[in-house]
């Protein structure tokens, strides 16, 4: 006996708002910038094409239906992530958060493969598949602007936003991947 189809109504207020909170996730790179007071280029970069990439997400996802800010999120999504891979390649000096930068970036690439099609099939489960993908997006945003900046990064001001915990979990993974694939 076949499953009967799970069909989701995008103007559901729970899935907008889901949407437009995960999507908060792409301002983990200003936050970096704002904490550790960062006053170059790439920084500002990094900070402006997450920022907005934010913004147009949560533009479309507050009315979510096919129009021109799908278009444009569709668009803006992948010109960020190309802009920001190249970055994190030329400016990247921290290799531990490059390796998780590119571990994220095929689960980046895997949730989205699924969510496509769970959505093309009528499944509920594109729904946690989007959402975790936005999860990993900010995340993502987040190690670019912590792989570029943490060699020029006082302890101090690691320790001025309680950062330290991070760091070290960071090295952790980066020494324990460096491990596994030698």
């Amino acid at each position: 006996m076949k499953q009967p189809k799970v069909v989701v109504d995008m103007r559901a207020t729970w899935v907008t708002k889901l949407f437009c909170l995960t999507s908060l996730t792409f301002f983990s790179p200003a936050l970096l910038h704002h904490c550790w007071a960062l006053n170059d280029n790439v920084a500002y970069l990094i900070s402006a094409l997450c920022i907005v990439t934010g913004c147009i997400s949560i533009a479309y996802w507050q009315n979510a239906k096919p129009s021109f800010r799908l278009d444009l999120d569709n668009f803006f999504a992948k010109f960020a992530s190309v802009i920001l891979c190249i970055v994190a390649l030329y400016f990247g000096h921290d290799y531990d958060s490059l390796y998780i930068a590119s571990s994220l970036s095929l689960v980046i690439l895997s949730l989205y493969i699924l969510s496509i099609i769970f959505f093309s099939n009528e499944s509920f489960l594109w729904l946690p598949c989007h959402g975790i993908m936005h999860m990993c997006v900010g995340a993502g945003m987040g190690v670019v602007q912590w792989s570029t900046h943490r060699s020029s990064i006082l302890l101090e001001q690691m320790e001025v936003c309680h950062l330290q915990p991070l760091d070290s979990i960071f090295q952790s993974i980066g020494s324990v991947m460096r491990s596994s694939s030698q």
